[in-house]
């Protein structure tokens, strides 16, 4: 290689870790769908829940199964969801069939753009993307339950604010955690302590937002997810006419 063919793939390395800076600062913008941090106000945006399963996914890879590769689990922790730089984030709490397959769509059309725009420069991060949307590897589908894991835990530090401002009962939860069990079980049943901990995180959650509901916090009566306060102009704007989730 001649100093000036060095030269021109340093310019075009320079250029595609550039483009790469600046859609992981994009992903840190992504505010995620009824997920709040603690102070029932703040959104959790993707970026602190890749770190979380970043940080827990490899944690428990060992306690669960020995045969697991942390290392590899932390890799596809890292990449699980960025595809939402491109596709968004996706309500899932109420969706039915037909958003499961436009979600589909736009995360295939999403991972299709990292390919297009990254493999030739920076290879890694669109093939790690391949390879945890085949879902072939335990590694992958472990991270996959662990993801399903994560919103019980930010609903539990948050007491429910969240939820109560999405409109969702516990009666209504307990149904999504029940259809919520049986997928996981399919592709992660093989995870024997993974499942009982979720389904330990699950009963946590929903004795959380009963105890919410028996304080006097009724769910958002338009479930439109806002976090207003109670006064006049705060419920003009959320369009609670019965009250704000802020109650």
């Amino acid at each position: 290689m001649t100093p000036a063919d060095s030269a021109a793939e340093t310019k075009v390395l320079a250029d595609a870790v550039t483009s790469l800076a600046g859609y992981a600062l994009a992903f840190g913008r992504i505010d995620r769908t009824a997920c709040l941090h603690p102070d029932g106000v703040t959104p959790e945006s993707d970026s602190d829940h890749t770190v979380m399963l970043g940080w827990i996914a490899p944690a428990l890879a060992g306690w669960c199964d020995p045969g697991l590769d942390p290392g590899l689990v932390a890799q596809f922790a890292l990449i699980h969801d960025a595809v939402e730089v491109f596709a968004g984030d996706t309500p899932t709490l109420r969706i039915d069939d037909d958003g499961r397959a436009a979600k589909a769509l736009r995360e295939r059309a999403a991972a299709d753009r990292w390919r297009t725009e990254f493999l030739g420069a920076l290879p890694w991060l669109p093939l790690m993307i391949d390879r945890y949307e085949q879902q072939w590897e335990p590694e992958a589908r472990f991270v996959r339950a662990v993801d399903k894991i994560l919103p019980k835990l930010v609903h539990v530090q948050n007491g429910c604010a969240d939820l109560g401002g999405y409109g969702m009962t516990a009666d209504e939860l307990q149904s999504v955690l029940d259809r919520q069990r049986a997928d996981i079980a399919v592709y992660a049943g093989e995870f024997a302590a993974l499942m009982d901990l979720r389904d330990e995180t699950a009963a946590r959650l929903i004795t959380s937002l009963r105890e919410r509901e028996a304080a006097g916090h009724p769910p958002c009566p338009g479930g439109c997810g806002c976090r207003l306060g109670t006064d006049d102009a705060d419920r003009r704007e959320c369009g609670c006419d019965g009250g704000c989730c802020g109650d």
